[in-house]
């Protein structure tokens, strides 16, 4: 319903709630159009509505990594290198 109201892709919809939520991201993609719509998230901002809606969403995510509770780990820093 909310990349509805925005009309979006769901996928630009989850892009957009995680540069909104401050995470880095890097979308996969090797199809051109797929590369314009995960580069078109930068002209819609989320509601606060909108983004607990996303949060409250069920699904398969938090069986791989949910980004909100789990920390990334970036390996040993004391090299000087990441």
């Amino acid at each position: 319903m909310v990349a509805k109201k925005h009309s979006k892709t769901t996928a630009q919809v989850l892009l957009r709630w995680a540069i909104q939520r401050g995470f880095q991201v890097i979308p996969k993609s090797t199809k051109p159009t797929r590369m314009a719509e995960n580069a078109n998230v930068t002209d819609f901002e989320l509601s606060e509505e909108d983004m607990s809606s996303v949060e409250s969403m069920k699904g398969k995510l938090e069986v791989y990594w949910n980004p909100l509770t789990t920390p990334v780990g970036l390996g040993r820093t004391d090299r000087g290198e990441l």
